[in-house]
């Protein structure tokens, strides 16, 4: 038992992350694991994008895309995929308002228009997926706004040209903390352990989110937090903002820099707690759970979630198109 243990458990850790759909590397994943439980920097690595040269093949779609070249890892040198993931470009910003680019809705990035008090509820999302170990299940962790009546986001027209002649309304959208990588590059658990991706904050409206799907056989948790007026304002402020400064400029790190931190990150950042509240990682002496149940405890240790008079979580269970039930 004692000789089997080590290995097992650094298998088993290549799936308690969440991020992508795991396409785990369990072949080169187990030295690199052990790396990242026990030596990982806790502060993010930054890597900016180079420019790409004026001979490089693939041009910018549109005036705010920020393809660049990957500087760092095994795709050094390649350019980054922006078809699906960008980071916001902010165009414009008073007292009551953001106009930012790279909003995605329909399969294509718009100009959006948000007012900042016009949040109704945010929401914690958890999806979890199969690991394809049994008894080990990963989760993917994002922030879901929803706006008021008459507040919805307006998004102008595609290819974030700014034509305003038919808008089209949003009143839930996401924000998902995802890794990024050149085009075709699919995520790998023992990779993640090194700087070989790059990490995102992207917003999309709750229906274009859909369409990269969930597990059908795991229900989509939504856990409603309890945030002030003020709270959501300055939440959804800074996750703009931020958005847009990080870029693709942060590495992705398997424990430390990954979707889950980062929102928690985002929430530690904005809003003020009764009590003091440590940096949230993921468990990993929870390896059956290590994301959706370190994430609901932190929610509760914040007061973000309160459980009711049996211990449960006052989740909402959804349907799987990425839309809240009404």
């Amino acid at each position: 038992m004692r000789k089997t243990f080590l290995p097992t458990f650094v298998i088993a850790l290549a799936f308690i992350i969440s991020g992508e759909t795991a396409h785990a590397g369990l072949v080169d994943c187990g030295l690199k694991m052990v790396q990242s439980v026990f030596v990982s920097n806790p502060k993010p690595i930054i890597h900016e994008l180079l420019p790409l040269p004026e001979s490089h093949p693939v041009k910018p779609g549109d005036p705010y895309d920020p393809v660049g070249l990957m500087t760092v890892g095994e795709y050094k040198g390649q350019a980054m995929d922006t078809h699906i993931k960008r980071p916001a470009k902010v165009v414009y910003e008073d007292n009551k308002k953001i106009l930012f680019a790279n909003f995605r809705d329909g399969r294509e990035f718009h100009q959006a228009h948000l007012d900042k008090d016009g949040i109704e509820d945010v929401y914690f999302r958890i999806n979890r997926f199969p690991s394809g170990v049994k008894g080990i299940t990963p989760a993917h962790t994002l922030l879901y706004f929803k706006m008021k009546p008459g507040a919805e986001l307006v998004l102008e027209g595609a290819r974030n040209s700014p034509d305003l002649s038919n808008p089209n309304r949003v009143s839930e959208f996401v924000l998902s903390v995802d890794f990024a990588a050149p085009h075709d590059v699919k995520y790998e658990m023992g990779k993640s352990a090194k700087p070989n991706y790059m990490t995102v904050m992207n917003f999309s409206s709750a229906a274009d989110y859909s369409l990269r799907g969930a597990d059908p056989n795991f229900a989509v948790e939504y856990l409603k937090l309890n945030l002030s007026a003020k709270e959501k304002r300055d939440l959804i402020e800074e996750a703009v903002h931020r958005s847009q400064e990080r870029g693709y400029n942060y590495a992705y790190d398997l424990l430390t820099y990954n979707c889950t931190t980062e929102i928690f990150n985002l929430l530690d950042s904005t809003v003020k707690y009764a009590t003091p509240v440590k940096r949230y990682l993921p468990s990993i002496f929870k390896i059956k759970d290590a994301v959706a149940g370190p994430s609901e405890e932190g929610l509760v240790q914040r007061g973000l979630v309160t459980k009711n008079e049996h211990g449960q979580l006052p989740a909402i269970w959804a349907n799987f198109d990425g839309i809240l039930p009404h």
